[in-house]
């Protein structure tokens, strides 16, 4: 008999985190290369391989790379002083789809005028 076909969706993380993949539907085993024995798992960037069986005990082979994508590396530029009634601008810098600093603005750069401590986290296209 021909073997069973397996399809599991490619996928990528962010550093640091992990992501859930799957193997399709239908199977009556699946035996993951890291140990796990159910449909989905969830885990970071890497190599994986799943054996799965039907109810006939016909099995098939699916290979997936779950690929690693950096964290976006964010440097706040602009003056770090100002004399009173005066204001600076800070710049997280381009090429982020979002931007999340401290005091609630969501702009590449925000204009201080109060002193204080301010930072921001951006997102690049990845959503990482």
């Amino acid at each position: 008999a021909d073997p069973i076909s397996v399809t599991i969706p490619t996928a990528s993380v962010c550093d640091g985190q992990t992501t859930q993949i799957a193997a399709n539907a239908g199977f009556a085993t699946y035996s993951w290369s890291n140990g796990a024995t159910t449909q989905a798992i969830t885990i970071p960037s890497g190599s994986y391989t799943v054996t799965v069986s039907n109810q006939s005990g016909c099995t098939g082979v699916g290979n997936v790379t779950v690929a690693l994508t950096l964290l976006p590396e964010v440097s706040i530029s602009g003056s770090n002083s100002f004399c009173t009634g005066s204001s600076t601008l800070l710049d997280a810098g381009s090429g982020f789809a979002s931007y999340a600093w401290s005091n609630n603005e969501t702009n590449q750069t925000i204009n201080v005028n109060a002193a204080g401590t301010y930072t921001v986290t951006v997102t690049n296209a990845a959503g990482c």
